[in-house]
Formats: C-alpha cells, sequence, structure tokens
C-alpha cells in the first residue's frame, strides 16, 4: 500500500513581489493542494510586500527554532509498522506544525554540486525548488545549515527552465540537496511540470531524490528516458531510530519496484551509512546493510540507473546538536576522525570494510549498474 507523505502546515506566508500570472497559478495551486490534503480551511494565509516579508523571515527565524527544538511532533507515521497506513487516500502527516513560506528563488537555480575539499566528486549539478524538510532525519545536516525552520516553497520555478536553456551540456542534474525532492509534491505538483519541460533536454537526466513514497504522478505518466527517481536507504533498524518521520525502507523499495514496472528508471543512495558499534569496537549492524544491498542487487540492473554509497560525515558544529537527545547521542560512540575537509568521519578502515562487503555482493549477484562512492577520497577508489 503506497501512502502519499506531506508536511503539517499552520499558516502560509506569501513574498509578494510583482507576482506573475503564472506564478499566481502555483500560488493557488499549493494553497488548494494544501487545504485538501490537510482537511483544513488554513485561515492562516498572508501575503507581505517583499520589504514586509524579509522583516518577517528575519523576526521569525529565533522563534522558529525555539519552537521547534521545544515541540513534541503531531505525525501519523508508524515506523515501526512498515505499511504505516492501510488507507492509500489517507496522507501521512510528516513532523511538527510549520509555516510555509512561498517565494521567488533569491539565487540561481542550477549550481554545480560543491563536493567536499580534497575528495572525489561525481560532477553533479544540483537545483532546488523547496528548502528545509519534515522528514526531521538526525543526521541531516540542515540542522547545521539552515538558521531557522520555515519550510521555503519557490513559486518561480520556470526560471529553472530558462536557465537549463543556457546549460545544455549538464548531463547529470538532480534535486534533493535543501529539501526532499518529492516530499511536497502533493502540495506543487512540480514533477508534473517537470516530467512535461524536461522532454525538451533529453541530454540532461534529471533525478529526483527521495525518502518518501509519493510517486502517483510517475505511476500514472509515460517513462521518459532522462528522468530518474532515486530513493536514500538504510536499514529498518537504522531507519526507525534516525529517519522517525520518514517512510519505511520496506515501502520506498515497494515504490521502486512499482516504477520498475512501469518501465521508470531508478537510483538507490546508501548514504549515509550509518555503523552502530559496541563498547568493544564491533560493528553490530553490517549485515543489515549486505541484506538491504542484496535486495536492490537483484532487481533488474537495466532499470537502475546508478547506486552511491558513502559513511556518515557531518559538519563539527553538529555534535551539540547530537549531544541533545539519546537517539542522537548514538552517532557520536564511534571512533572518529576529521577528515580532509574538517568533516567528521569514520576511521578509513571501518569505511573500506563495509565498502569491500558490498562490492563483494555487487560482484557475487552479477549485478551491473554503475556503483560509486559519495564524497569519499582517492585512496578509497585505489
Amino acid at each position: 500500500m503506497i501512502n502519499k507523505i506531506i508536511p503539517d502546515i499552520e499558516k502560509i506566508v506569501i513574498e509578494d513581489d510583482g507576482i506573475t500570472e503564472s506564478e499566481s497559478q502555483k500560488i493557488d495551486k499549493i494553497i488548494e493542494n494544501t487545504k485538501k490534503l490537510l482537511k483544513t480551511n488554513l485561515e492562516q494565509i498572508i501575503y507581505l510586500k517583499k520589504d514586509e516579508y524579509s522583516k518577517f523571515v528575519e523576526e521569525n527565524s529565533d522563534l522558529t527554532l525555539k519552537y521547534c527544538e521545544g515541540s513534541k511532533y503531531n505525525t501519523n507515521i508508524d515506523n515501526n509498522n512498515p505499511q504505516n497506513s492501510d488507507d492509500p487516500d489517507k496522507p501521512l502527516i510528516s513532523g511538527k506544525k510549520y509555516t510555509l513560506l512561498l517565494q521567488r528563488n533569491p539565487g540561481i537555480y542550477i549550481k554545480k554540486c560543491p563536493g567536499t575539499p580534497n575528495y572525489i566528486c561525481c560532477n553533479y549539478f544540483i537545483t532546488s525548488f523547496y528548502q528545509n524538510c519534515s522528514l526531521n532525519c538526525t543526521y541531516c545536516f540542515l540542522k547545521f545549515y539552515l538558521k531557522n525552520d520555515f519550510l521555503i516553497i519557490y513559486y518561480d520555478i520556470d526560471r529553472f527552465f530558462d536557465e537549463l536553456s543556457q546549460n545544455k551540456n549538464i548531463k547529470r542534474l538532480g534535486s534533493g540537496e535543501l529539501a526532499d525532492s518529492l516530499l511536497f509534491d502533493p502540495i506543487t505538483e512540480y514533477s508534473k511540470i517537470l516530467l512535461q519541460k524536461m522532454k525538451n533536454y533529453p541530454s540532461t537526466i534529471f533525478e529526483f531524490k527521495t525518502k518518501t513514497t509519493n510517486i502517483d504522478v510517475f505511476l500514472d505518466s509515460k517513462p521518459l528516458d532522462n528522468i530518474v527517481i532515486g530513493f536514500s536507504l538504510n536499514p529498518y533498524n537504522i531507519s526507525k531510530i534516525f529517519e522517525k518521520d520518514s517512510i519505511a525502507p520496506a515501502n520506498r523499495i515497494e515504490a521502486a519496484k512499482l516504477l520498475i514496472e512501469k518501465g521508470w528508471k531508478v537510483s538507490f543512495h546508501f548514504d549515509p551509512i550509518i555503523l552502530l558499534k559496541t563498547d568493544d569496537g564491533k560493528i553490530l549492524n553490517t549485515d543489515n546493510y549486505k541484506s538491504l544491498f542484496e535486495t536492490i542487487s537483484t532487481l533488474p540492473s537495466e532499470n537502475i540507473a546508478w547506486v552511491s554509497i558513502g559513511t556518515l560525515r557531518y559538519h563539527q558544529d553538529l555534535i551539540d546538536k547530537l549531544r541533545a537527545s539519546r537517539d542522537s547521542r548514538i552517532l557520536l560512540k564511534n571512533e572518529i576522525i576529521y577528515g580532509l575537509d574538517g568533516k567528521v568521519r569514520y576511521f578509513y578502515k571501518d569505511r573500506e570494510k563495509i565498502y569491500m562487503e558490498l562490492l563483494n555482493i555487487y560482484k557475487r549477484t552479477n549485478a551491473n549498474f554503475p556503483l560509486y562512492f559519495c564524497m569519499e577520497s582517492e585512496r578509497i577508489y585505489l
């Protein structure tokens, strides 16, 4: 049973800066879908001129962080139950109550993935139609990167295609860096726009990255050779602790299988791989990753665009936030180093061990999908 999952919105604030007719239509669609899916009148819909909007964001940023740090989650997701819900028409509500901001993208849409200094980059290009996420994964870098807890949707998505027209040499482009690619899709219906427009850019492969099962648009559409739906995966024992407000991994895999049956290409991202250790240093959970990777390796390789693997890494400034709860403190039990990029990483030998075990499965199952490391050193490749 495949369910939609959406964030819980209590207020929408809109930047009114000479909104065009096309942008107005997108805003109206977002408001309409939010009301319908959340079954609410959503009485707090506020339009603010640019200066007032900027002032609102600035004055309320600290308040949203304080509110969210002390608030309880209002969620109907049961990650202990891989099916989550037996009613596919009832959306799952992820996270606490949020203020949703609708605005233009203040920068450019298409950027080269910044990678990380001194580590190999896969020459990927990134874009963001949204900012922030309600899935609340414990390890998420957004907890360090973002200075407020607003959810943001950009309503000038047409500008993305203007930029893409000037960058037709881009081979791989994807969303999902600053927010889950499909979490907001039941509200925005942006995937419909992308499927329609990406037909005009056949040499550019566009990837959606998600921990959701918001795939209805793809199941109802004809597959495109240059569209990939990517799923981030961790084993169930990891997901239930560190991805509590996400769709269970079994459901993500089921969604991928449905897409494959319809002829779509999918991808999988084992990133971050989280290693749990006993007090005497024994790694507990490599078998869980091996079992999950074997499941993926037995799927039709011709429908798998690529698979990435990478171990947990995070900015050292995130350590204080990880100490704040019992579950997140588990991540600090491992022996760690500061990598060449200054990020916290597992020891080289621990990373090498799990990578080799996954590579052995890849070889044994005769899988032939592209497999690469995410933000790893040249030493790992050698």
